[in-house]
C-alpha cells in the first residue's frame, strides 16, 4: 500500500511540475543575474554592431557578425534573433540579457520535461 504523504506530493508535483522547474532552474540561475558580460558575450553581444544595424531579414542571410553568409562564416541566427529581439526591443543591459536566457532555459527545461513524461 503506497502511503497517503507519497501520493499528495506525487499529486502536488505533477500539477505544478512547471513551477518546481522554475525554482530549480532559478536556484542554479541565479547568481548570473548580477554578472557582467564575459568572454564570449564581449564579442557577441557588446561589440557586435551587426546587431543594432541589422534587420529580421538580415539576421537570417548573414553571418552572427554582419557578413555576407558562406559556409565558412559564424551563422547562428535564432542565437543572433534572441540578441536583437534583447537589444532592439527591450533594450540593451546584461539584465535583459540575462533575463531572457532564464527564459529560453526554462521553456526548454519545460519541454524536454514535457516530451519525457510522455
Amino acid at each position: 500500500m503506497i502511503p497517503m504523504n507519497f501520493v499528495f506530493f506525487k499529486r502536488i508535483f505533477t500539477r505544478f511540475y512547471f513551477l518546481w522547474i522554475g525554482i530549480c532552474f532559478f536556484i542554479v540561475y541565479r547568481e548570473t543575474f548580477q554578472a557582467p558580460f564575459i568572454w564570449d558575450d564581449v564579442v557577441m553581444i557588446q561589440e557586435n554592431t551587426f546587431l543594432f544595424q541589422a534587420t529580421i531579414k538580415d539576421i537570417f542571410t548573414h553571418s552572427a557578425f554582419g557578413e555576407p553568409f558562406s559556409a565558412a562564416k559564424f551563422y547562428r541566427p535564432i542565437q543572433i534573433l534572441s540578441y536583437w529581439i534583447d537589444s532592439n526591443v527591450v533594450g540593451f543591459s546584461v539584465l535583459t540579457f540575462r533575463l531572457s536566457s532564464f527564459l529560453y532555459g526554462l521553456l526548454v527545461g519545460w519541454c524536454v520535461f514535457s516530451l519525457l513524461k510522455k
